[in-house]
């Protein structure tokens, strides 16, 4: 991968999940789940699907 495409795929993956992203990121902080990855996965096709985040699901 070159330094070109880097730039495009950060650009990409700050165009479409920034927001998103942050707000997930920052929710995994105070649930610490057992599985973080398995967490920020299920979170992320709950956005998808315009549905809750599994926080409220964790807590």
């Amino acid at each position: 991968m070159t330094e070109t495409n880097t730039g495009l795929d950060s650009a990409y993956v700050k165009e479409q999940l920034g927001d998103v992203l942050t707000v997930l990121l920052s929710e995994l902080v105070q649930v610490q789940p057992s599985d973080p990855i398995e967490w920020l996965a299920n979170a992320l096709r709950q956005h998808a699907r315009g549905t809750s985040t599994p926080a409220v699901a964790t807590a």
